[in-house]
């Protein structure tokens, strides 16, 4: 093997050695990167504007919703969470009010059109309860048609109308009436909040109250 062959040789050995040593040790660093970040993680609100739901215990349909941009109340109103006798039970699927902690927002929208929701509303993260249970499919909204108007017919508790206090109650999911959705749709986005179509919103909701 001549000099220059063997200098060759070396060359070819060093930078495959470079190589392999930048892939090891570059890779879990990118990795780590993109990996999501769980729920919660961060108890700060993004943009500097958070809903903040606190329980009632005595009466959990006449509970408080408020957003706040940094110390700054923007905006409260009447909503509600959970239904008949487990609405206390946030381990409840479907029954019981949200468990306490922070949400992150899936999505926010005017015009919902889901099976039962439908107008604005806004997609929350899944959360666990306190017993491990995993609570999902869970959302602040209204009763309102897709456009924001009321559809009522003859059947009871129309998911389109708006009948009166006992529609506070829900599935689990926080509540409020028609008029004051709006109102919180439109101060949540001019104070910090996500506009329509806004996915990943971190710590969009905290719960506070009782955690049972």
């Amino acid at each position: 093997m001549t000099n220059t062959s063997r200098l060759a040789r070396a060359l070819g050995l060093a930078f495959a050695a470079t190589a392999l040593l930048a892939v090891t040790t570059t890779s879990p660093a990118t990795a780590q990167a993109a990996a999501p970040t769980e729920q919660g993680a961060d108890a700060s609100p993004a943009a500097g504007g958070q809903f903040r739901y606190q329980k009632n215990s005595a009466q959990p349909l006449n509970s408080k919703l408020t957003w706040k941009q940094g110390t700054t109340v923007r905006g409260q109103w009447r909503a509600g969470s959970g239904n008949g006798a487990q609405i206390k039970n946030s381990c409840a699927k479907n029954r019981g009010w949200l468990p306490n902690g922070n949400y992150d927002g899936r999505l926010h929208a005017a015009d919902y059109n889901g099976s039962a929701i439908k107008g604005v509303a806004w997609y929350l993260s899944d959360k666990k309860c306190h017993n491990g249970t995993l609570r999902t499919e869970l959302f602040i909204h209204s009763e309102m048609t897709r456009n924001g108007g009321q559809q009522c017919t003859s059947r009871p508790d129309d998911p389109t109308c708006w009948e009166g206090a006992q529609d506070y109650a829900s599935n689990g999911c926080i509540k409020l009436s028609p008029n004051d959705i709006k109102a919180a749709d439109r101060i949540s986005r001019q104070y910090g909040g996500p506009g329509y179509g806004s996915r990943r919103f971190p710590n969009l909701l905290v719960v506070t109250g009782p955690n049972s």
